[in-house]
């Protein structure tokens, strides 16, 4: 299938700023995002993404556009590089331009590296594959352009950063001072000066998070997937509110090929249940082979995981093994403990499919849940399935409401600590 051009944007990111791309969006933030041009200028990059922003298709598309401009560019996986080494990850004919680039050439290249996240899955070591990169380029370091893309989920700042830094830090420009005149050469003579070298700048990494879409770019996609009435398409993203839907061409191509199948969008409750429906699965296809995590069970742990967040008052689910360690008042939803009868590894295989999103560091939340609706959807899901099999409606009553000083009320506006208890005690029920 074609690409299609978005014109996408990035903003600078760096560790303790908010990183929720929908949340920088809505802000209305303009000010500093860049665009491929000023990211790629950088020599050392990092693209963090969300799952279904179509990372993949865009670094392909850069290094394709280089290349047809007769540039030096290159597509490769952070996985082959880890596996096979720079060179032997290429194709052939890119091979013969990647020696010839770095031994006779004295021009800048583009190194489009792909998908950090999924080396790891493989148990690849992103050290490694930074030094098979440094080998590759070889003495053409200095003008290589390495921009290297990550989901969000999976990109550890301090650790990763620090790695990146080491193992492929830009080499130093060697910065020749101004020939000096004949009375300052007099001068320093009589004075026995010696000239001080010159300290060349040090280039650090840039680490930006692709922009979600926005309105012109979102009609500028469902025209190029030849999607009919535009103006009804729109008008019914903005009186449905399913701008959450439309933002990520992952979610945005579903929408389009729901809109052209049914000439309609649906309500919002209908476009909830498709929309988890359709992100339960792994759409990466390398993924999927690796992955046999069955979608009903899926759908029956996010609902698990919803109503966790609901019962607990909180909005984030913390990664396993994230780095950021939180206070107790901050601290995101363990899912070990909401799915403690799943194995460990199918906690992250969960985490990674796109019905969920980035949150802050370390930290990720239920798609489109700025609000809270898609984790109030999925905890009435869950409590009408046990309803269905053994929960009486004194128990779900006990759940919903309390009693404070005579007074019925909704149990969630009391205190969210007792609904953290109440959680463990029912926790038989959570299966």
């Amino acid at each position: 299938m074609a690409h299609i051009g978005l014109d996408r944007q990035f903003f600078p990111w760096e560790e303790g700023e908010l990183s929720d791309p929908d949340a920088v969006l809505r802000l209305g933030r303009s000010v500093d995002l860049l665009s491929w041009g000023s990211v790629s200028a950088r020599r050392r990059v990092v693209v963090m993404a969300e799952a279904g922003s179509g990372k993949t298709a865009e670094m392909r598309e850069q290094a394709r556009l280089r290349s047809e401009a007769g540039k030096f560019a290159f597509y490769a996986t952070v996985e082959d590089v880890g596996d096979d080494g720079l060179e032997d990850s290429l194709k052939s004919e890119d091979r013969t331009r990647l020696v010839s680039w770095r031994d006779k050439s004295t021009e800048s290249a583009w190194f489009f590296i792909d998908s950090i996240d999924e080396a790891k899955r493989r148990g690849i070591r992103f050290g490694k594959a930074l030094r098979r990169i440094a080998d590759g380029l070889g003495v053409g370091a200095r003008r290589a352009h390495v921009i290297l893309s990550v989901r969000l989920t999976d990109w550890e700042f301090r650790r990763d950063l620090k790695q990146l830094d080491e193992g492929l830090a830009v080499p130093n420009d060697p910065i020749l001072p101004p020939p000096p005149s004949a009375e300052q050469v007099l001068i320093s003579a009589l004075r026995h000066e010696r000239p001080k070298p010159a300290s060349p700048p040090v280039e650090k990494p840039l680490v930006v998070v692709m922009v979600p879409l926005n309105s012109e770019r979102v009609r500028n996609f469902a025209a190029e997937k030849g999607a009919p009435n535009l103006d009804g398409f729109l008008a019914q993203i903005e009186a449905a509110n399913l701008w959450r839907f439309a933002r990520r061409p992952l979610d945005l191509d579903w929408l389009v090929e729901f809109w052209e199948s049914q000439r309609r969008l649906g309500t919002l409750a209908e476009m909830l249940e498709n929309s988890l429906t359709a992100r339960l699965r792994e759409k990466n296809l390398d993924r999927a082979r690796e992955d046999a995590l069955d979608e009903n069970r899926a759908l029956q742990a996010i609902e698990r995981i919803g109503a966790a967040l609901v019962f607990e008052g909180k909005t984030t689910i913390a990664i396993p093994d994230g780095e950021l360690v939180l206070s107790n008042d901050e601290r995101a939803l363990d899912v070990a403990q909401v799915l403690c009868d799943w194995p460990s590894n199918d906690h992250m295989r969960l985490l990674t499919r796109p019905v969920f999103d980035p949150a802050t560091f370390g930290r990720v939340r239920l798609h489109n849940d700025n609000e809270g609706v898609v984790r109030s959807y999925l905890a009435a899901r869950w409590l009408r399935r046990l309803r269905k099999t053994n929960l009486s409606h004194s128990e779900l009553f006990g759940l919903l409401f309390a009693t404070t000083y005579g007074i019925e009320l909704d149990r969630f506006q009391v205190n969210p600590d007792h609904n953290r208890m109440r959680r463990r005690n029912l926790h038989i029920r959570l299966a």
